[in-house]
């Protein structure tokens, strides 16, 4: 999750103590309009005193002694600046400087119960601190935030102790959440991105699964079914399309293109083999370049489709396949 490598030489309080240095002079040209909350100061103040005994820690000379020298100097620094300038200390630090001021009282406990001080300078969770400073105020603080939550959690959260509804809420809302991550993360990857949600009433579900290759014809059929009132959902693969199916309701059909090498089609009826509670989703064969339009439903029944949908993609036609297929 962060970019801290442990074999890297100056890993530890010497490297911690660096990064803090460069980050005060920042702070020196930044001044906010807010108040700085009463939680920065009080984690401050602990941190005032493990500074303090950082720098009196009693280490023989050398590269070990004079990094923890270092770091309590410029922690005292960083008490000093917000003692004198509060706001010029964004909100954003408060989470890193509470994880900072725990780790150094954890450090000292661990220093009076005879632990080495180059065992401590080689802990590898000065990585972690580092990293909190780092990311603070961008999208991996927020995921550290999650990560940790995750750990915390471990296993207590199961279907053991969730109601099934419960559970199929939280698997849904944890797709929807993978989703919007790899639209803003793996737009332009390998992988196609899933496309942004379409918000129809809070609580309802997607009408219509979308899996087609082209992301412009992808777009193009979205909003022409969305501007009709269709609810859509677009998942990126074959998998994810399975993954969604299996954790909630169903929706009334599922559109998918056949294009080389992808064979969405193909990939999606063999998915749903194996799942029984899903078999009875209809299959509607998106045609892009059409030919007669009988030979297009004979290859939409022979790849395992109800009817084949067709270029200008009319969302009426839509309709009248899938009021067809609830009163055959």
């Amino acid at each position: 999750m962060n970019d801290y490598n442990p074999s890297e030489p100056q890993s530890g309080p010497g490297q911690l103590a660096d990064f803090l240095a460069e980050l005060l002079k920042q702070f020196r040209h930044f001044s906010s309009p807010v108040e700085p909350i009463p939680e920065m100061a009080t984690h401050l103040a602990r941190i005032k005193v493990a500074a303090r005994l950082l720098s009196a820690l009693q280490v023989p000379t050398g590269p070990v002694a004079e990094s923890f020298v270092r770091l309590g100097g410029v922690l005292e620094e960083w008490v000093a600046f917000f003692d004198a300038s509060p706001e010029s200390y964004p909100h954003h630090l408060t989470s890193p400087l509470e994880q900072l001021a725990d780790y150094l009282e954890d450090l000292m406990a661990r220093r009076d119960k005879g632990v080495s001080p180059t065992e401590l300078a080689e802990d590898d969770r000065w990585g972690g601190i580092l990293a909190s400073f780092r990311h603070a105020g961008t999208p991996l603080a927020v995921l550290e935030d999650v990560e940790s939550l995750f750990r915390k959690w471990n296993g207590r959260w199961t279907d053991q102790n969730l109601t099934p509804l419960q559970e199929q809420q939280l698997r849904r809302r944890w797709l929807s959440l993978r989703k919007r991550g790899d639209v803003l993360f793996n737009r332009d990857g390998g992988h196609q991105a899933w496309a942004e949600d379409i918000r129809g009433p809070a609580g309802d579900s997607p009408e219509i699964l979308l899996l087609v290759d082209s992301s412009f014809r992808r777009d193009q059929i979205r909003d022409k079914l969305t501007d009709r009132g269709f609810r859509v959902e677009i998942p990126c693969d074959p998998t994810q399309a399975l993954e969604f199916l299996a954790s909630g309701p169903a929706p009334q059909a599922i559109l998918c293109d056949h294009l080389e090498p992808t064979r969405h089609l193909a990939c999606v009826t063999e998915g749903l083999s194996r799942m029984p509670v899903a078999a009875n989703i209809p299959l509607v064969l998106v045609v892009g370049s059409s030919l007669a339009g009988p030979t297009d439903q004979e290859r939409a029944f022979s790849l395992g489709a109800v009817a084949a949908w067709r270029e200008p993609f009319d969302p009426m036609d839509l309709k009248r396949i899938l009021q067809r297929l609830a009163h055959p």
